[in-house]
């Protein structure tokens, strides 16, 4: 499926943002993107910044995801990012199955995470932030997991334009067992699995470089940077750091199984998600 553009072209933002939330808060599949696909940073962006500022609960924080190697040029980053809702933030204890809602006829997958929470962030500063400086500022760690959902089934098949522009394809973070500030100083040694329906899917130890989760957490400090005058950030961030084991579609009925060795697991059944109470 294409969507080409002229130079006459450009993106409806606020119509963009407008069908994107009325589909998230009703609950209904988007059988294409509504509209012409951002094709540039800004674009994407304004798009998200307009529907944060609509949407009917508080920001709490941000998922970064990857960007594919052929998009990055053309976005200027290797990651993304995404909005995370207080409604839409979960704890979840070691050993436990919880129920997660996804967006019935659109995109669904299991995605196991490091969540971590930054505190004491300097905004006034002009310098960029390092990887040094992205550790710092993690006040905590847990294994966890995002649940990424759209109501575009082909969300990530258009590219990161269509799902920037989307909340960066999220439906809920969960947070489960805290581990020790000390595990960012041996990532490489933390083995990560994700089993879907009893079959195992993915297993990976977690990059420690700019390629894994203190990397993506450098880039969102980075990219927060230049977005603090358009967004209102909280205080504190929960960051869902990228997937460890890489993207895993699933379907409704499906359970999810996710593992970080020595430090716990827990599963997640999907279920349909429901419209939400308050529509913008």
């Amino acid at each position: 499926m294409t969507h080409p553009v002229s130079q006459s072209q450009s993106p409806d933002i606020a119509d963009i943002s407008a069908r994107l939330r009325s589909a998230r808060l009703s609950a209904t599949a988007l059988a294409d993107f509504p509209g012409i696909i951002p094709t540039t940073h800004e674009q994407a962006y304004a798009v998200q910044n307009l529907s944060i500022d609509k949407w009917p609960d508080t920001l709490v924080g941000f998922k970064v995801g990857g960007i594919p190697p052929h998009f990055r040029d053309q976005f200027g980053a290797n990651w993304l990012a995404g909005p995370v809702f207080s409604r839409n933030v979960y704890s979840i204890t070691d050993g436990e199955t919880a129920d997660v809602e996804v967006f019935p006829g659109g995109f669904a997958a299991y995605e196991a995470e490091w969540v971590f929470t930054l505190a004491n962030i300097d905004w006034s500063r002009t310098e960029p932030f390092s990887l040094e400086d992205a550790k710092a500022a993690i006040s905590s760690v847990n294994i966890g997991t995002e649940i990424a959902s759209s109501p575009m089934p082909m969300v990530n098949d258009l590219g990161p334009g269509s799902i920037i522009s989307d909340f960066g394809n999220n439906s809920s973070v969960w947070i489960g067992p805290a581990a020790d500030l000390s595990v960012l100083d041996r990532l490489d040694e933390a083995t990560v699995s994700v089993d879907i329906d009893g079959q195992r899917i993915g297993t990976a130890t977690t990059n420690p470089g700019e390629n894994g989760p203190l990397g993506a957490v450098r880039f969102l400090l980075n990219h927060l940077q230049t977005r603090q005058d358009q967004i209102e950030l909280p205080e504190k961030i929960l960051v869902s750091s990228g997937a460890v084991t890489g993207v895993h579609s699933a379907a409704i009925g499906s359970t999810g199984l996710m593992t970080f060795e020595g430090l716990g697991r827990f599963g997640l059944n999907m279920i349909p998600k429901k419209a939400e109470p308050s529509v913008v």
